[in-house]
């Protein structure tokens, strides 16, 4: 198997790299002065297993033509399979529009696909080509275990999306949890409208795929308290962090927030006290080693848990 990696996410793809005792065979993708890029991949790869890693969060379309011209080069050059990695996939929250991004990439040449906790399983159908859609429940966990008392502990649901996600955990960790019910005004701002649950004097741990504005994340926090929760943290697979969430972040009741390095972290997201990271390096290298097996029994067996925390 062989690596390139475009330029969105360079510290993940170099952790991934280490973890397979590879290197990344490209360099890095420069522009001209007029916005094109210069790619120059390794020759020649005739026959040959490609993983491309590339994220594609701001510059979504900056990110995605990158991964684009390298999936058409590997074709070019003969790849024999050429795996694109995206361990966060933008435009998951569109399925109409996913639908383009995932005709694109088969275009451009891409025979698998390997994602990281889409915000819908539903994405994974716009594909013709095989799907790795890898879960991170054992992540959740062992952070879970190795950070919180579970004698204390509850699990919450932002919302309806996040609640099947909680309600398998808890169930797995013996936890109690509970549910926030969420609308959108016309301008999308979230609303939290309903609670079920009790979290009184319990150490609440929130969980969800991403955090963007962190407006759902800060609403649930805030009727937490309001539910007499002892202590408010939250684990967020992606962490995307559009302009103007550190601030709520750092005004809210929230303690700790844990994200993986699925995006790469920012100086901002770096300077806010309440907000860590864990990768998920082992993850996406366990991966891309099963996808050149043509074998996914691997991606939940050996990976240790005292690797990630």
């Amino acid at each position: 198997m062989i690596l390139l990696s475009g330029n969105s996410n360079k510290p993940l793809s170099n952790s991934v790299a280490k973890v397979l005792r590879k290197k990344i065979a490209n360099k890095e993708i420069k522009r001209f002065q007029n916005g094109e890029l210069i790619i120059k991949g390794p020759k020649p790869l005739q026959n040959e297993c490609i993983a491309i890693i590339q994220s594609t969060p701001s510059p979504v379309h900056k990110n995605f033509m990158e991964l684009l011209f390298l999936l058409d080069q590997t074709r070019q050059q003969g790849a024999r399979n050429s795996v694109a990695v995206l361990p966060y996939f933008s435009y998951a929250r569109q399925s109409s529009l996913a639908q383009t991004i995932a005709s694109l990439l088969q275009a451009s040449g891409a025979t698998q696909i390997i994602t990281l906790d889409l915000h819908t399983k539903e994405i994974e159908a716009c594909f013709d080509i095989p799907v790795q859609n890898i879960q991170p429940t054992f992540i959740i966990e062992g952070y879970i275990r190795r950070h919180f008392n579970l004698s204390t502990t509850a699990l919450i649901a932002p919302d309806q999306g996040a609640f099947s996600r909680v309600k398998e955990l808890a169930k797995k960790l013996s936890l109690p949890f509970a549910r926030l019910e969420k609308k959108r005004d016309e301008q999308g701002t979230p609303h939290i409208t309903g609670f079920i649950g009790d979290v009184a004097k319990k150490d609440c741990v929130i969980l969800d795929d991403m955090v963007d504005t962190a407006r759902t994340l800060c609403n649930a926090t805030q009727a937490l308290k309001e539910h007499g929760a002892k202590t408010i943290s939250a684990y967020a697979t992606h962490g995307i962090f559009s302009k103007g969430s550190h601030r709520l972040i750092k005004e809210s009741a929230l303690e700790s927030l844990m994200v993986t390095d699925s995006i790469e972290i920012s100086k901002t997201t770096k300077s806010c006290p309440k907000i860590r990271q864990i990768s998920i390096a082992p993850l996406i290298a366990a991966a891309i080693e099963a996808s050149e097996e043509a074998s996914f029994k691997k991606l939940y067996t050996p990976l240790s848990t005292k690797k990630l925390f």
